[in-house]
């Protein structure tokens, strides 16, 4: 993301649409309570309402 200076993205599910949106600010709000060993999974951090 960083790489193409791109803030968010959204996030689809096939037969279902949009089901979220993840941004930058989301992933490093979630991965500074995550421990650096932890793997985080989309699903966890998006938003789900949009």
């Amino acid at each position: 993301m960083v790489q193409r200076n791109i803030g968010s993205l959204i996030v689809t599910q096939e037969n279902q649409g949009v089901v979220g949106i993840v941004t930058e600010r989301d992933i490093l709000v979630k991965g500074k309570e995550t421990a650096e060993h932890e793997e985080l999974a989309v699903k966890d951090i998006m938003s789900k309402r949009i």
